[in-house]
């Protein structure tokens, strides 16, 4: 099952999360509380953790159209 559409908005949720992962082990020491924020809306991000967000990535790829194939009837 493939929840997002494009391969794109995928790779953007995979940096925004790895981003707030980093964020989080920044600030972790100092606000506990915001690390532990950041970590669950880096899941949210993920939709669950990084193994699934990297298998839906592998799916999405596999399942795609090619660009060629799109376009093949506009042709004469």
């Amino acid at each position: 099952m493939v929840c997002s559409t494009s391969i794109r908005w995928h790779l953007a949720r995979g940096v925004a999360a790895l981003a707030t992962v980093g964020v989080a082990l920044h600030v972790g020491t100092e606000r506990p509380f915001v690390a532990i924020a950041g970590v669950l809306l880096a899941m949210f991000l993920l939709r669950g953790c990084p193994m699934c967000w990297l298998l839906g990535l592998l799916d999405r790829i596999r399942t795609r159209k090619p660009y060629t194939s799109l376009h093949k009837d506009t042709q004469p």
